[in-house]
């Protein structure tokens, strides 16, 4: 998604439903979700704890819960332990709980990793569907071009920590620049090569 649609990163922002949240500008996803893996807690356990502030507001906090949960598809699922999720319903566990604050940017590090190509697909539809509900921007990560052309609006290719190119996805997807052409395409023939 377009990292350009917000401006700024606000001190504090109205959460959902109208708990005032501090620092909670800002939800990750993670390849691992580590609050989960091996945790002794249940999504429907582990989610309040971030909310564990608003303290004899349990009915708001069990709502905010039970719709993050059910954005992801986990509605039916909140009550399994962590070894009983598969990865897929781990990884939307965790996009769960990078929603619950209602940040106004969520950063996605490689979301698609371990996933095959049809859970990999879905996961890009939930993230695109979820971001044209909730607004903000979303920061996706990855390596996999198939998910950059399922999710991106605005894409900037990074090679040796510095930024090639960046523009709207449309572009650089038929971008002139033979190193772009060729990341994009996963072509072996070009500039880029094992060095």
């Amino acid at each position: 998604m377009d990292p350009r649609s917000s401006s700024g990163v606000p001190g504090s922002v109205a959460g959902s439903a109208g708990l005032d949240v501090e620092a909670a500008s800002v939800g990750t996803v993670a390849p691992s979700t580590p609050k989960l893996d091996g945790a002794a807690r249940n999504p429907r356990q582990n989610l309040p704890r971030l909310l564990s502030r608003f303290v004899g507001r349990e009915q708001e906090i069990a709502e905010i819960v039970n719709r993050r949960l059910g954005e992801v598809g986990l509605s039916d699922a909140g009550d399994k332990m962590p070894n009983e999720l598969s990865g897929g319903m781990r990884k939307r566990a965790g996009f769960a709980r990078a929603l619950v604050l209602d940040p106004q940017i969520v950063l996605f590090d490689e979301p698609d990793s371990g996933l095959d190509p049809v859970r990999t697909a879905l996961l890009c539809e939930l993230i695109k569907e979820i971001h044209e509900e909730n607004g903000g921007a979303y920061v996706v990560i990855t390596h996999d071009i198939m998910s950059a052309r399922r999710v991106a609006e605005y894409i900037a290719i990074l090679w040796k920590g510095r930024i090639v190119e960046s523009g709207p996805a449309t572009e650089l997807f038929n971008s002139d620049n033979q190193f772009v052409r060729q990341f994009l395409s996963g072509e072996a023939r070009g500039p880029l090569g094992m060095e």
